[in-house]
């Protein structure tokens, strides 16, 4: 399934709060949702490495290339910098990914903002 990074971590989520109130209970959608959550996982940490990549090479360095760093060693920005990071932020968060979904019924429980959540990952979208 195609989807972005911003639906994977809402998918997240959602995931964490299904499995932490049912969190005695075993069922076909909590297997599913560990499923599709651990591959979930995965993409939001490559997303995060990204991002990180591009922090680096959008902050300010001194002439030598070293980068300049706050008091707290957070790295520093030009205001064009900063705009450029943002813009390219932008672009890695919209930028399509795959997922593998894991369909199973949905139970009778589901808020619908689980069902909207789910929806393509671990729900068919006709169930939602």
């Amino acid at each position: 399934m195609q989807t972005t990074i911003t639906e994977v971590i809402t998918f997240l989520n959602a995931s964490a709060a299904y499995q932490e109130r049912h969190k005695l209970d075993e069922s076909k959608v909590k297997y599913a949702l560990r499923k599709v959550s651990k591959a979930g996982m995965k993409l939001h940490a490559t997303h995060a490495e990204e991002v990180e990549d591009l922090r680096i090479e959008h902050c300010s360095t001194n002439k030598d290339g070293v980068i300049l760093r706050g008091p707290t060693g957070q790295y520093e920005f030009t205001k064009d910098g900063a705009r450029a990071l943002n813009k390219a932020a932008k672009a890695l968060t919209d930028k399509p990914v795959e997922i593998a979904p894991f369909v199973v019924d949905a139970p009778a429980d589901l808020t619908d903002d689980e069902r909207d959540a789910f929806a393509g990952f671990v729900l068919a979208v006709e169930q939602v």
